[in-house]
């Protein structure tokens, strides 16, 4: 803590203490004399001296606060039913979780044994039995209690979500390569290396979010070749955009990431005859460079928003790092309709 923050700090513990000012208000931080730091102001810094540290934080406190507004919210409904039908929450809780609850089958412990042997260390299942089925018992029932919840929230009434999660808008040039129509109510930002194998792999995750939701998603990509390690990087992203002078931006994308590990070291030539482009025209326009600022645009960008991995994504401003599964992309994408569609 530098000396300067020390001297906030004691100052304002000392006026507390004496009771020389009034208790600061709920954003306040700190104050030096008649000067109040707010909480906004010191976040702000923390942002403008760590961006990457800042967000994570920011996102990690976002995501326990939503997480226990959604239990608050479904203790509440579930409070709501058990008055409804005039018995205690315990007793209702009881009755329908029993009514959902699937048995446990000897198929089950088996399989969950197999598939955890090497936690059982050598133990028989015999020996371990009863604890397979406790564990199992105890899944099926907290399944049983989202089964219940979900029931109950179609005749709840619709829920408000006012809490907002931390965003950094981010800019979509003219020359961005884009997926969907710019009145898509998301917009998913991607910031992502060619050569990157996490990258790939997310690939068909977001042909999947394309194909569920159409038109209300626009994929917007943004160049980020990480070159210290991917040193083909730049050169790929170069002959994608110079893809995208014959129209074939998307399928030259696509086929790279289908077959990164010979795209990575294959020529232009081939990967223009590969891919199905003019290799004449491919090879004079990556030899020209004349994409590289485009390049470094999306670098520039990237790295004033915090990038320091990819692939990194902003759905409507909302940072969502590395190659998630299809559920946790989805999830946030619901959660930007729902707030959209209120009225």
């Amino acid at each position: 803590m530098t000396a300067r923050l020390i001297g906030v700090w004691i100052l304002a513990g000392l006026a507390s203490a004496c009771g020389d000012t009034p208790a600061p208000p709920s954003d306040a931080a700190g104050r030096l004399g008649d000067r109040m730091i707010t909480l906004a102001e010191v976040d702000a810094k923390w942002q403008e001296m760590n961006l990457s540290e800042a967000m994570r934080a920011l996102e990690t406190v976002y995501t326990g606060r939503r997480t226990a507004l959604d239990a608050i919210i479904g203790d509440e409904i579930i409070a709501r039913a058990a008055k409804a039908k005039g018995l205690s929450i315990e007793q209702f809780l009881r009755d329908e979780i029993t009514k959902r609850v699937t048995p446990i089958a000897d198929g089950d412990v088996e399989a969950f044994y197999e598939a955890n042997k090497a936690q059982a260390e050598g133990q028989p299942l015999a020996q371990v039995r009863s604890a397979i089925v406790e564990l199992l018992e105890r899944e099926h029932r907290d399944d049983a209690r989202l089964a219940l919840l979900a029931d109950l929230r179609k005749d709840a009434g619709a829920s408000v979500i006012a809490l907002q999660p931390p965003r950094r808008p981010v800019e979509v040039l003219p020359g961005d390569p884009t997926r969907g129509p710019a009145s898509a109510a998301v917009t998913i930002v991607e910031f992502s290396d060619y050569q990157c194998p996490f990258c790939a792999r997310v690939t068909p995750v977001l042909a999947r979010i394309r194909a569920t939701y159409g038109d209300r998603v626009r994929i917007v990509w943004k160049d980020f070749p990480l070159e210290e390690i991917h040193p083909r990087a730049l050169m790929l992203a170069s002959a994608a955009r110079c893809a995208g002078e014959q129209k074939k931006y998307w399928e030259f994308h696509d086929y790279v990431f289908a077959n990164q590990d010979t795209a990575s070291t294959a020529a232009v030539n081939d990967l223009a005859r590969q891919s199905g482009l003019d290799a004449a025209a491919l090879s004079a326009c990556v030899a020209s460079k004349r994409h590289e600022h485009a390049v470094a645009d999306g670098q520039f960008a990237g790295h004033g928003l915090g990038v320091d991995s990819t692939p990194t994504f902003f759905i409507n401003g909302r940072r969502v790092a590395g190659a998630q599964p299809y559920d946790v992309i989805a999830r946030v994408i619901d959660d930007e309709l729902s707030r959209v569609q209120r009225p």
